[in-house]
């Protein structure tokens, strides 16, 4: 009776997360019924299992549904990719860059979250038209490639919380003010593949001169010092990041 009393209030917790969980999961469960039957088992039992399943009702969607679904993929992860590229530059600049008007300009940025997407459909409708854009995937990709105030605050603050001591010592070892972002990231880089075991402190890795086609040109990395010292150990070149 007293580990009931104890513990009486986890016991109320984990019943209600219970009862929730039902709650969300039950509609989907009714879906997936749903999706598996033909006509006359949607009249007969709209809310029941019935037999047999229909599972070339997903075919027959897919056919309808390819174009549009593979549209809104590309569509999300063109806008999202150049989004958060240029939102994390922008982020980068405003966390550790002190500049005249710094603080205007942030919070004017956060204004913009307080604006409805509503108020910006007609004006951004003219401006793709100006744009002469109108009935292309551009017109979809554009305007959320523009949606940056929300990760800009984000990753302002990200960039903000890593210890500033990082900077200064990239900046003594002369690294560029342009490539910190990606430099100081670099070692969290090696971490992570050093914990999936992905490489080992050990292991080598070839720092040799590479040309890699790219679709406007030849592209080139460079070390810093502009020279290379072929076959080095991850050690090594988590030491030099």
């Amino acid at each position: 009776m007293t580990y009931l009393r104890r513990n009486l209030g986890q016991f109320v917790l984990q019943a209600t997360l219970v009862v929730l969980g039902i709650l969300t999961f039950a509609p989907v469960v009714v879906l997936l019924m749903l999706s598996v039957k033909d006509v006359f088992q949607f009249n007969v039992a709209p809310m029941g299992l019935t037999f047999p399943m229909h599972w070339e009702n997903y075919t027959l969607a897919w056919k309808f549904m390819s174009g549009p679904l593979l549209n809104n993929i590309l569509i999300a992860v063109a806008a999202t990719s150049a989004s958060l590229a240029m939102a994390s530059i922008t982020a980068f600049i405003f966390a550790r860059f002190r500049f005249p008007g710094r603080e205007v300009l942030f919070f004017s940025l956060v204004i913009l979250l307080f604006i409805p997407n509503t108020v910006l459909l007609v004006p951004t409708y003219q401006m793709i038209i100006r744009a002469g854009i109108q009935n292309t995937i551009w017109a979809l990709i554009f305007p959320y490639c523009a949606q940056q105030a929300l990760a800009i605050v984000v990753m302002r603050t990200f960039f903000e919380e890593l210890p500033a001591e990082m900077f200064d010592a990239a900046a003594v070892d002369g690294v560029l003010a342009l490539r910190q972002a990606g430099s100081t990231l670099k070692p969290f880089l090696y971490g992570l593949a050093l914990d999936r075991q992905w490489l080992t402190a050990a292991s080598l890795i070839d720092d040799s001169p590479v040309a890699l086609t790219a679709e406007n040109g030849v592209y080139v990395p460079q070390n810093y010092d502009r020279h290379f010292r072929g076959w080095v150990s991850a050690r090594t070149a988590l030491a030099s990041s």
